[in-house]
Protein backbone atom coordinates (compact mmCIF):
# COMPACT_ATOMS: atom_id res chain seq x y z
CA UNK A 1 0.00 0.00 0.00
CA UNK A 2 0.92 3.42 -0.34
CA UNK A 3 1.01 6.16 2.15
CA UNK A 4 -1.80 8.37 2.03
CA UNK A 5 -0.30 11.95 2.13
CA UNK A 6 -1.89 14.69 4.14
CA UNK A 7 -1.81 17.86 1.88
CA UNK A 8 -3.25 20.55 3.83
CA UNK A 9 -5.29 20.90 7.36
CA UNK A 10 -6.49 23.40 9.67
CA UNK A 11 -8.03 23.64 12.65
CA UNK A 12 -11.24 25.97 13.97
CA UNK A 13 -13.05 26.22 17.42
CA UNK A 14 -16.56 27.93 18.51
CA UNK A 15 -18.61 29.20 20.99
CA UNK A 16 -21.15 30.44 18.61
CA UNK A 17 -23.30 27.76 16.02
CA UNK A 18 -20.07 27.53 13.20
CA UNK A 19 -16.31 26.65 12.41
CA UNK A 20 -14.62 27.85 9.60
CA UNK A 21 -11.51 26.71 7.94
CA UNK A 22 -9.07 26.87 4.87
CA UNK A 23 -7.06 24.69 3.78
CA UNK A 24 -5.66 24.00 -0.38
CA UNK A 25 -6.87 20.67 -2.36
CA UNK A 26 -4.09 19.31 -4.56
CA UNK A 27 -2.79 16.24 -5.86
CA UNK A 28 -4.65 12.59 -7.52
CA UNK A 29 -7.30 10.31 -5.35
CA UNK A 30 -8.21 13.09 -3.06
CA UNK A 31 -10.04 12.61 -0.18
CA UNK A 32 -11.13 14.85 2.75
CA UNK A 33 -12.26 14.25 6.47
CA UNK A 34 -13.45 16.24 8.99
CA UNK A 35 -13.11 15.78 13.04
CA UNK A 36 -15.11 17.57 15.33
CA UNK A 37 -15.24 17.22 19.25
CA UNK A 38 -18.37 19.22 21.30
CA UNK A 39 -19.54 19.34 24.85
CA UNK A 40 -23.33 19.69 23.90
CA UNK A 41 -26.35 17.32 22.56
CA UNK A 42 -26.42 19.51 19.51
CA UNK A 43 -26.21 17.98 16.31
CA UNK A 44 -23.80 18.87 13.60
CA UNK A 45 -26.10 20.40 10.54
CA UNK A 46 -23.68 20.31 7.53
CA UNK A 47 -20.40 20.13 6.61
CA UNK A 48 -19.06 22.25 3.28
CA UNK A 49 -15.95 21.91 1.71
CA UNK A 50 -16.13 24.78 -0.98
CA UNK A 51 -19.50 23.95 -2.66
CA UNK A 52 -19.46 20.44 -1.93
CA UNK A 53 -21.51 18.98 0.93
CA UNK A 54 -20.16 16.33 3.36
CA UNK A 55 -21.09 13.10 4.52
CA UNK A 56 -21.32 12.13 8.11
CA UNK A 57 -19.02 8.56 8.70
CA UNK A 58 -20.54 8.40 12.73
CA UNK A 59 -20.50 10.04 15.57
CA UNK A 60 -21.20 9.65 19.30
CA UNK A 61 -22.65 11.45 22.32
CA UNK A 62 -21.58 11.00 26.29
CA UNK A 63 -24.99 12.33 27.48
CA UNK A 64 -24.01 15.95 27.08
CA UNK A 65 -21.24 16.26 28.43
CA UNK A 66 -18.83 15.02 25.27
CA UNK A 67 -19.26 14.02 21.86
CA UNK A 68 -17.52 13.66 18.80
CA UNK A 69 -18.13 13.31 14.74
CA UNK A 70 -15.78 12.55 11.67
CA UNK A 71 -17.41 13.76 8.08
CA UNK A 72 -16.23 12.97 4.91
CA UNK A 73 -15.96 13.67 1.01
CA UNK A 74 -14.40 11.37 -1.96
CA UNK A 75 -12.23 13.73 -4.30
CA UNK A 76 -12.97 16.96 -3.44
CA UNK A 77 -12.38 19.86 -5.87
CA UNK A 78 -8.91 21.24 -6.65
CA UNK A 79 -8.34 24.43 -5.60
CA UNK A 80 -6.08 26.55 -3.21
CA UNK A 81 -8.00 28.48 -0.23
CA UNK A 82 -10.63 26.07 -0.03
CA UNK A 83 -13.38 26.98 2.93
CA UNK A 84 -14.76 24.42 4.69
CA UNK A 85 -17.77 25.37 7.31
CA UNK A 86 -19.04 23.54 10.23
CA UNK A 87 -22.49 24.37 11.16
CA UNK A 88 -24.24 23.10 14.08
CA UNK A 89 -27.68 22.93 15.31
CA UNK A 90 -27.35 25.52 18.39
CA UNK A 91 -24.66 27.18 20.08
CA UNK A 92 -21.48 25.34 21.72
CA UNK A 93 -21.09 24.74 25.71
CA UNK A 94 -17.70 26.22 26.71
CA UNK A 95 -16.39 25.11 22.87
CA UNK A 96 -16.50 23.49 19.77
CA UNK A 97 -13.34 22.25 17.83
CA UNK A 98 -12.50 20.82 14.54
CA UNK A 99 -9.96 19.69 12.55
CA UNK A 100 -10.09 19.19 8.47
CA UNK A 101 -7.65 17.37 6.60
CA UNK A 102 -7.06 17.32 2.50
CA UNK A 103 -5.64 14.10 1.35
CA UNK A 104 -4.32 12.77 -1.91
CA UNK A 105 -3.20 9.09 -2.92
CA UNK A 106 -5.88 7.54 -1.22
CA UNK A 107 -7.46 4.16 -2.62
CA UNK A 108 -11.04 5.86 -4.10
CA UNK A 109 -12.74 1.95 -3.89
CA UNK A 110 -11.64 1.28 -0.70
CA UNK A 111 -10.78 4.74 0.95
CA UNK A 112 -11.18 3.89 4.81
CA UNK A 113 -10.84 1.09 7.32
CA UNK A 114 -13.61 0.74 10.04
CA UNK A 115 -14.82 3.49 11.94
CA UNK A 116 -14.82 3.10 15.69
CA UNK A 117 -16.33 4.81 18.19
CA UNK A 118 -17.27 4.65 22.13
CA UNK A 119 -17.84 6.39 25.58
CA UNK A 120 -16.36 6.24 28.63
CA UNK A 121 -16.66 7.59 32.15
CA UNK A 122 -13.61 7.81 34.46
CA UNK A 123 -11.13 6.18 32.82
CA UNK A 124 -7.65 6.76 32.36
CA UNK A 125 -5.54 6.41 30.77
CA UNK A 126 -7.97 6.70 27.90
CA UNK A 127 -7.32 3.64 25.18
CA UNK A 128 -8.71 3.04 21.81
CA UNK A 129 -7.58 0.67 18.60
CA UNK A 130 -7.65 1.47 15.22
CA UNK A 131 -7.81 -1.40 12.98
CA UNK A 132 -6.11 -1.33 9.69
CA UNK A 133 -2.90 -1.63 7.65
CA UNK A 134 0.22 -1.19 7.44
CA UNK A 135 0.90 2.61 6.26
CA UNK A 136 -2.76 3.59 6.58
CA UNK A 137 -3.17 6.58 8.01
CA UNK A 138 -5.07 6.63 11.27
CA UNK A 139 -6.51 9.35 12.63
CA UNK A 140 -8.80 9.88 16.04
CA UNK A 141 -10.18 12.76 17.92
CA UNK A 142 -10.79 12.34 21.91
CA UNK A 143 -13.20 14.44 23.69
CA UNK A 144 -13.74 15.38 27.64
CA UNK A 145 -15.94 17.17 30.07
CA UNK A 146 -13.85 17.63 33.53
CA UNK A 147 -10.27 15.77 34.34
CA UNK A 148 -7.00 17.59 32.84
CA UNK A 149 -5.30 18.84 29.15
CA UNK A 150 -5.86 15.42 27.41
CA UNK A 151 -2.33 14.50 26.74
CA UNK A 152 -0.54 11.38 24.64
CA UNK A 153 0.22 8.61 27.38
CA UNK A 154 4.25 8.54 27.64
CA UNK A 155 5.84 5.55 25.75
CA UNK A 156 2.53 5.82 23.00
CA UNK A 157 3.69 6.82 19.41
CA UNK A 158 0.98 8.71 18.15
CA UNK A 159 1.32 12.40 16.78
CA UNK A 160 -0.99 15.32 18.17
CA UNK A 161 -2.63 16.98 15.50
CA UNK A 162 -4.21 19.44 17.55
CA UNK A 163 -5.49 20.48 20.65
CA UNK A 164 -8.21 22.42 22.37
CA UNK A 165 -9.15 23.35 26.04
CA UNK A 166 -11.70 25.61 27.54
CA UNK A 167 -13.03 25.85 30.95
CA UNK A 168 -13.86 22.08 31.85
CA UNK A 169 -13.85 21.31 27.95
CA UNK A 170 -10.67 19.38 26.54
CA UNK A 171 -10.34 18.13 22.91
CA UNK A 172 -7.31 16.29 21.28
CA UNK A 173 -6.84 14.94 17.78
CA UNK A 174 -4.00 12.85 16.96
CA UNK A 175 -2.38 10.59 14.07
CA UNK A 176 -0.44 7.53 13.52
CA UNK A 177 0.97 6.00 10.15
CA UNK A 178 0.44 2.66 10.89
CA UNK A 179 3.78 0.43 11.06
CA UNK A 180 2.31 -2.65 11.72
CA UNK A 181 -1.54 -2.91 11.03
CA UNK A 182 -3.76 -2.58 14.26
CA UNK A 183 -2.25 0.61 16.39
CA UNK A 184 -3.71 1.48 20.11
CA UNK A 185 -3.94 5.34 20.84
CA UNK A 186 -3.21 6.19 24.69
CA UNK A 187 -4.13 9.07 26.21
CA UNK A 188 -3.61 10.91 29.82
CA UNK A 189 -7.22 12.27 30.14
CA UNK A 190 -7.29 13.19 34.08
CA UNK A 191 -10.12 11.97 36.66
CA UNK A 192 -13.64 12.47 36.50
CA UNK A 193 -13.87 12.29 33.06
CA UNK A 194 -16.83 12.05 30.75
CA UNK A 195 -15.31 10.81 27.30
CA UNK A 196 -16.05 9.96 23.69
CA UNK A 197 -14.40 9.43 21.19
CA UNK A 198 -13.94 7.98 17.22
CA UNK A 199 -11.56 7.37 14.95
CA UNK A 200 -10.61 5.81 11.49
CA UNK A 201 -7.88 4.56 9.08
CA UNK A 202 -7.29 6.17 5.95
CA UNK A 203 -5.98 4.04 3.05
CA UNK A 204 -3.29 4.14 0.57
CA UNK A 205 -3.38 3.36 -2.96
CA UNK A 206 -2.90 -0.34 -3.78
CA UNK A 207 0.93 -0.68 -5.44
CA UNK A 208 1.18 -3.85 -7.80
CA UNK A 209 4.59 -4.97 -8.43
CA UNK A 210 5.79 -7.34 -11.43
CA UNK A 211 7.70 -10.47 -10.25
CA UNK A 212 9.49 -12.34 -13.49
CA UNK A 213 11.26 -15.90 -13.07
CA UNK A 214 12.90 -17.22 -16.48
CA UNK A 215 12.62 -21.21 -16.50
CA UNK A 216 15.11 -22.78 -18.64
CA UNK A 217 16.58 -26.03 -19.10
CA UNK A 218 20.12 -26.92 -18.75
CA UNK A 219 21.52 -25.68 -21.98
CA UNK A 220 19.67 -22.31 -20.92
CA UNK A 221 17.20 -22.56 -23.55
CA UNK A 222 13.90 -20.84 -22.37
CA UNK A 223 10.91 -23.44 -21.46
CA UNK A 224 6.96 -22.96 -22.10
CA UNK A 225 4.54 -24.30 -20.46
CA UNK A 226 6.48 -24.28 -17.00
CA UNK A 227 4.00 -24.38 -14.00
CA UNK A 228 5.77 -21.99 -11.30
CA UNK A 229 4.57 -21.70 -7.87
CA UNK A 230 4.85 -18.67 -5.66
CA UNK A 231 5.46 -18.94 -2.10
CA UNK A 232 6.04 -16.15 0.00
CA UNK A 233 8.89 -17.11 2.60
CA UNK A 234 7.46 -16.29 6.18
CA UNK A 235 11.51 -16.13 7.76
CA UNK A 236 10.03 -18.88 10.52
CA UNK A 237 11.37 -21.86 8.12
CA UNK A 238 7.52 -21.80 6.75
CA UNK A 239 6.16 -20.81 3.18
CA UNK A 240 2.97 -19.19 2.20
CA UNK A 241 1.26 -20.08 -0.87
CA UNK A 242 0.31 -16.87 -3.15
CA UNK A 243 -0.49 -18.25 -6.85
CA UNK A 244 0.39 -20.54 -10.08
CA UNK A 245 1.18 -20.04 -13.41
CA UNK A 246 2.31 -20.86 -16.75
CA UNK A 247 5.58 -19.31 -18.18
CA UNK A 248 5.76 -18.23 -21.94
CA UNK A 249 7.24 -18.71 -24.92
CA UNK A 250 10.10 -16.87 -23.58
CA UNK A 251 9.92 -18.68 -20.47
CA UNK A 252 8.63 -16.25 -18.00
CA UNK A 253 6.50 -16.62 -15.24
CA UNK A 254 4.66 -13.29 -14.25
CA UNK A 255 3.66 -12.89 -10.55
CA UNK A 256 1.50 -9.83 -9.85
CA UNK A 257 2.35 -9.07 -5.74
CA UNK A 258 0.56 -6.39 -3.52
CA UNK A 259 3.23 -5.85 -1.42
CA UNK A 260 7.31 -5.22 -1.01
CA UNK A 261 7.99 -8.71 0.90
CA UNK A 262 11.47 -9.19 -0.80
CA UNK A 263 11.50 -12.41 0.39
CA UNK A 264 9.24 -15.48 -2.42
CA UNK A 265 10.89 -18.69 -3.51
CA UNK A 266 9.29 -20.33 -6.92
CA UNK A 267 8.86 -24.10 -7.13
CA UNK A 268 9.06 -25.02 -10.74
CA UNK A 269 7.40 -28.23 -12.13
CA UNK A 270 7.43 -29.97 -15.72
CA UNK A 271 6.81 -33.22 -16.83
CA UNK A 272 6.37 -33.78 -12.87
CA UNK A 273 9.90 -32.96 -12.43
CA UNK A 274 10.35 -30.14 -9.76
CA UNK A 275 12.90 -27.36 -9.52
CA UNK A 276 13.64 -25.04 -6.89
CA UNK A 277 14.54 -21.56 -8.00
CA UNK A 278 14.96 -18.86 -5.44
CA UNK A 279 14.15 -15.66 -6.05
CA UNK A 280 14.43 -13.94 -2.49
CA UNK A 281 16.08 -10.42 -2.07
CA UNK A 282 14.60 -9.85 -5.63
CA UNK A 283 14.03 -6.45 -7.26
CA UNK A 284 9.95 -5.52 -7.65
CA UNK A 285 9.35 -3.98 -10.30
CA UNK A 286 6.57 -1.27 -9.94
CA UNK A 287 3.63 -1.74 -12.30
CA UNK A 288 -0.24 0.67 -12.47
CA UNK A 289 -2.40 -0.54 -10.13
Amino acid sequence: MSIPNLVDSDVGNTLDTTIVCTVDVSGSNRYALVLIGQRTLNTVSSVTFGSDDLTELGSIYNDDDSAVHIWRLKQPTVNTGVTVTITFSGSMVESATAWVGSFEDVDQTTPLGSYVSAIEDGVDPHNFTITGDIDDYMVGVINAEYGDPIAITSGNTATELYSHDAGSYHSFFAYKVSTAGDFEFSFDVGTGTHTAYNGVAVKGLSIVNTLDVTTLDKDGEPLNNVECFLFEDNLDKTLTFKESVLSNQSGIASFSVSDTNPNYTVVARRDDDPHIMDVTDFTLQPSEP
